[in-house]
């Protein structure tokens, strides 16, 4: 399986139907988070998927798009690394390395590190 530079996989403009959806990871205030594999690339990527009506209801849009603008210039090995930002008619889909094991919020939950 050849394996794109990062480069190249952040200049591919893919949608939805790119993805094959594997698995539910977790949900939030705007929407839920996907575990959903690339058939391409043949990468697993953790997809947030944000309703846009939920963030036109409470004036979020601002926020989102600047969520998208961060993760999209960081580089960080404690940051997920943004791959792909696309959008649905109904919900804008931010595809993230997926990194398994958890997440950091119920980790908190149980006790400090």
């Amino acid at each position: 399986m050849r394996r794109l530079s990062r480069r190249s996989e952040k200049s591919a403009a893919p949608s939805i139907s790119d993805f094959d959806l594997c698995g539910y990871l977790g949900a939030g205030g705007y929407g839920m988070v996907l575990v959903a594999s690339h058939r391409r690339v043949g990468r697993q990527y953790a997809i947030k998927v944000i309703d846009k009506r939920i963030l036109l209801s409470q004036n979020q849009t601002s926020s989102i798009y600047h969520e998208k603008e961060v993760l999209a210039r960081v580089e960080h090995p404690f940051i997920v690394a943004l791959r792909y930002a696309f959008q649905t008619e109904d919900h804008l889909c931010l595809a993230l390395n997926y990194e398994p094991g958890g997440n950091m919020y119920s980790d908190l939950q149980r006790g400090p590190y």
